[in-house]
């Protein structure tokens, strides 16, 4: 959470600089994007020394890791169907964190404006972090995935026809709740799956590569592709349309996996009735 903190606080003071300076090439004024450089290389370098004075001690542990079991716990049903649904996640936010700004610029936002935007995103996903216990606690981490996925939905529909850069700008920050609520939903699921396996740095570290890794990788790439080929507008009507049928894919299979267990259950505490004997009855 303290990460993106320093993203949105970055965000709004790289932007607000930015905006102030401008220069005129060929009659024209741009944007001096230069700037954000400097600043790269000095938070570098604050990183840097801090990292020289930090103490980090590692527990001793002589358990090894079993991944065969590991694998074969997110090879089940549910849990596979989960991880697709965590690296379906990975490809939304690569996607929205990589070109959604590049979209508001298209749409005529100002530098300040990106700034606000990209500042918003990360403070409220601060939010969505800090309130993901008690949404999780009282829907649960499936019904929390299922609903941020709705709420999806409406935002890759609606950057597909906004027009007004501040409602893009309003858009972009709602993202930034969907991305903190979501992922931390894939944590407590990492979890659940943990308590059965054991190791549980591996099980997160299994689906931190899968959302972090492997789906904002794809999300990146393949946006990038499409936008190439169809357009801003028309790669966010295309995800809208994707996410509609996740969604109908991630809830149809937990009502087909839900009511198989439920059938299996029913049948392993059924019981009959035993015959009485007469000579015991009278």
């Amino acid at each position: 959470m303290w990460g993106e903190v320093g993203v949105a606080g970055g965000s709004f003071l790289v932007g607000g600089v930015i905006s102030l300076y401008k220069s005129e090439v060929c009659g024209e004024m741009m944007k001096n994007y230069n700037i954000s450089f400097y600043f790269f290389a000095a938070f570098i370098t604050l990183t840097i020394i801090n990292c020289l004075f930090l103490e980090v001690k590692y527990p001793e542990s002589s358990n090894r890791v079993n991944f065969a079991a590991v694998i074969s716990e997110f090879l089940r049903g549910r849990n596979l169907m989960l991880i697709l649904v965590t690296c379906y996640f990975g490809i939304l936010n690569g996607m929205e964190e990589n070109f959604g700004l590049w979209y508001l610029d298209d749409l005529g936002a100002q530098p300040y404006m990106i700034g606000i935007a990209s500042g918003l995103r990360f403070s409220v996903s601060c939010l969505g972090y800090y309130s993901s216990g008690a949404c999780i606690d009282r829907l649960g981490f499936f019904s929390t995935l299922a609903g941020c996925l709705l709420v999806y939905i409406v935002v890759m529909l609606g950057f597909a026809f906004v027009l007004n850069p501040w409602l893009g700008v309003a858009l972009h920050s709602i993202q930034g709740l969907l991305y903190g609520l979501a992922w931390s939903s894939c944590v407590v699921f990492s979890g659940t799956v943990s308590v059965k396996v054991g190791f549980y740095s591996a099980v997160q570290g299994f689906v931190g590569g899968v959302h972090w890794g492997l789906g904002v990788g794809i999300g990146v790439l393949t946006s990038g592709v499409i936008i190439n080929r169809i357009g801003m507008p028309q790669t966010y009507f295309m995800y809208g349309m994707t996410s509609i049928a996740v969604l109908t894919f991630m809830l149809l299979s937990y009502w087909l996996i839900k009511s198989r267990e439920d059938k299996v259950e029913a049948k392993e505490t059924s019981y009959q009735l035993v015959p009485q004997n007469k000579d015991n009855a009278e």
